[in-house]
């Protein structure tokens, strides 16, 4: 009954709830912002603290309160809003048949407080010229009356309201929530894939509600993104992932700080920014778009990376091909050239022992990788031709296609290619194991089923119907929602 009541029920519901709810409710109804009652409140206070006004603040968060909504009392409410009682007794069974959260039971709150005023028993805060009276305020169960009183700061929806925003204290707790979530034994342990996910869900998250109603002072602004740490008074990265440097990279470091001394520093000028791939020093966009254009020698960035980025891709591998496509994972031939290996010997390819391994030789042109390739190939009936460089190939791969579901897919199996062949290779160099061509590719087979699944879950083929006739499978079940 639930089910079959509750949808329209909400859809007619929405066209009169802004005329029965109240304006202090801030929660459930479309057009209003969480953020706004916090603006509201702050406002309130700085009014009474700018004309030296006596105000009193109560904040009541009730517990429970939905577990605890009186059925009794909600129809009692909708009786009085003008609710009939066909209506009345469809709510009553949507309360009877499931468990629900509503928010007429804080509506009854509205009235009484307006009632209170009207007889000159609460008195709520004037705020500007007019004649705007504040009683009290309301995000679902989260409410705050407004009285005489004194004694600020206070939270309210988890943001300190009634103190000034620019003093560096107020924005201590969000630094320390955002060191907490850096710390150094956690950083450590994650791989690309969770720190792009730790920036995206909780780092980049923290601040957006206080920044909301907020501006962020710069001193806390560049705290936060520095997370430094003073030693000797001197300042250094201390992010929880970052690495020592290599010899290399202290070289480089070394010649760095010679073209900074080489240049004359002026102590009496104020520093400014400039522009260097303009005459005038001025930023502009078409300088940057030439810049990047001819830095990328016309290749198409932007659907490149889109490509890279596919939602079907685990983040973790998604970061892995990335690096793959830039020429930044640890081949034997980059480790040499940072100096960390040397010796024609060492930079052999631990798959096949022939040539130097670079990324170029390890996923395209080592007999594994061909022979897995190949393979691929013949699974899905196409012909695979790879190109010199990671880059290229990957560009061109699935250049055949001409359905979006296909060429997404084929993206899907690169991923899940290039992933495998650097996984054997990492159980060959540090585990000493040997590589069972036939068994890698039944791992890329299911890896790449499990991948689609778990992103298209409308998808109904099975594993053997995928293993099968994999193109079938993508034409029948891809647009499914």
């Amino acid at each position: 009954m639930y089910k079959i009541l509750a949808k329209p029920l909400a859809n007619r519901l929405r066209k009169v709830i802004e005329k029965v709810i109240g304006e202090q409710q801030m929660a459930f109804i479309r057009g209003r912002q969480l953020a706004e009652g916090v603006v509201i409140a702050n406002e309130v206070i700085d009014e009474a603290k700018r004309n030296k006004k006596k105000s009193f603040i109560f904040k009541v968060d009730f517990e429970k309160a939905y577990d605890k909504v009186c059925w009794g009392f909600i129809d009692y409410m909708m009786t009085r809003m003008g609710f009939c009682g066909i209506w009345r007794g469809w709510i009553q069974e949507c309360l009877r048949s499931s468990s629900v959260s509503v928010i007429v039971n804080a509506e009854g709150l509205n009235g009484m407080m307006a009632a209170a005023i009207e007889k000159k028993m609460y008195k709520g805060v004037k705020v500007g010229n007019g004649d705007l009276m504040v009683s009290h305020l309301q995000f679902a169960d989260d409410t705050m009356l407004h009285c005489k009183g004194k004694d600020l700061p206070v939270k309210y929806l988890g943001i300190p309201i009634g103190g000034s925003h620019r003093r560096i204290a107020m924005w201590k707790p969000l630094v320390e929530s955002v060191k907490k979530k850096l710390a150094p034994w956690k950083g450590h342990h994650l791989s690309f894939g969770g720190r792009i996910t730790l920036i995206n869900s909780m780092l980049s998250s923290l601040p957006v509600f206080l920044m909301s109603v907020y501006l962020l002072p710069k001193g806390k602004e560049k705290e936060c993104y520095q997370m430094g740490d003073e030693e000797n008074g001197t300042w250094k990265w201390y992010l929880g992932w970052r690495r020592d440097l290599f010899n290399w990279e202290r070289e480089e470091a070394k010649e760095l700080q010679k073209k900074i001394e080489g240049k004359q520093i002026h102590k009496d000028i104020p520093d400014t920014w400039k522009w260097e791939h303009s005459k005038e020093g001025n930023y502009s966009t078409k300088t940057a778009y030439r810049l990047l254009a001819n830095e990328q020698n016309g290749r198409e960035t932007t659907s490149i990376y889109k490509r890279v980025w596919n939602p079907i891709i685990p983040s973790k591998i998604s970061a892995f091909n990335w690096q793959l496509l830039q020429d930044r994972i640890p081949t034997k031939s980059n480790l040499q050239r940072k100096g960390i290996i040397s010796g024609l010997g060492d930079r052999k390819c631990a798959l096949c022992e022939g040539e130097v391994e670079d990324s170029s030789h390890l996923f395209l042109k080592c007999r594994v990788a061909k022979w897995l390739w190949k393979a691929c190939g013949k699974w899905w009936g196409i012909s695979v031709n790879l190109e010199n460089n990671c880059w290229k190939s990957f560009e061109q791969f699935g250049v055949q296609a001409k359905e979006a579901c296909v060429k997404e897919a084929w993206d899907c199996i690169w991923n899940v290619v290039v992933w495998s062949v650097w996984l054997a290779r990492n159980q060959k160099i540090f585990r000493d194991s040997d590589v069972n061509i036939s068994k890698l590719f039944d791992q890329i087979q299911l890896k790449s089923f499990l991948w689609i699944k778990s992103r298209k879950s409308r998808c109904l083929f099975t594993l053997s119907d995928w293993l099968f006739d994999p193109m079938s499978c993508l034409k029948v079940n891809w647009g499914r929602k």
